[in-house]
């Protein structure tokens, strides 16, 4: 099961939140989830600067930040330990026992404390790809079609491609 990037994961006694979208990606209540973690509320909670005192505690970093380039840099007030931290879309930000707060890199975290994500089938990855880059629109097919197309036809090329290298071996038809 891969982790939700909105939910509070456990981490052994350790608690951490993931400051994008679950592709650690800009999204707009992503600094509010992580001010919110940092204020020790509910993750969810639609908070706001004036009603919670938010940027008391997470700071946008105005030299890295914009959001449609996907750079959206925080600095974070740790209350506990008295220091600031810097954060960038993808990392996550880990409450330690003891209320001190770290930064932990997405691939550190998932490389030793959160399950592998199963591996999708290629065809599925060549349907995201498709929806993501909105050619099923631009051409009015639904996108599973469009990534059934493209798999049946690498299926195809490969077997030509292995037909093509028997060719000329001794005893090989080709076919």
């Amino acid at each position: 099961m891969s982790p939700s990037p909105t939910s509070v994961q456990k981490i052994g006694r350790a608690t951490a939140v993931r400051y994008g979208d679950k592709n650690g990606n800009w999204d707009p209540s992503a600094p509010v989830r992580i001010a919110n973690f940092v204020l020790g509320l509910d993750v969810e909670t639609r908070s706001t600067a004036l009603n919670e005192r938010m940027l008391d505690v997470v700071h946008p970093v105005e030299e890295f930040w914009d959001p449609q380039q996907n750079v959206a840099e925080l600095e974070i007030i740790d209350r506990t330990a008295g220091g600031r931290i810097g954060m960038g879309l993808g990392q996550w930000l880990v409450r330690q026992p003891d209320g001190r707060l770290r930064v932990v890199s997405h691939n550190t975290l998932l490389g030793k404390h959160l399950p592998a994500e199963p591996e999708k089938p290629f065809i599925q990855d060549l349907e995201d790809l498709v929806k993501k880059h909105g050619m099923d629109v631009a051409i009015e097919t639904p996108a599973f079609v469009i990534a059934t197309y493209l798999s049946r036809s690498w299926e195809l090329f490969d077997s030509v491609y292995k037909a093509r290298s028997h060719w000329g071996t001794a005893g090989g038809s080709g076919l």
